[in-house]
């Protein structure tokens, strides 16, 4: 992207897979989380049922 003016492009090269790995990261987190709310409410809609 701006490889002419930051320097060499290996440096970007590594920022840019370093930013591409964090993002999965959060991602996966996201996803984790949303899965973890999805099976709360299915474990409260049990409860709710059986009490």
């Amino acid at each position: 992207m701006y490889s002419s003016e930051r320097g060499p492009v290996s440096t970007s090269t590594r920022q840019l897979l370093k930013n591409r790995t964090y993002n999965v990261e959060m991602v996966k987190g996201i996803s984790k989380t949303l899965k973890t709310k999805k099976e709360n409410k299915k474990r409260n809609r049990v409860y709710i049922n059986n009490a």
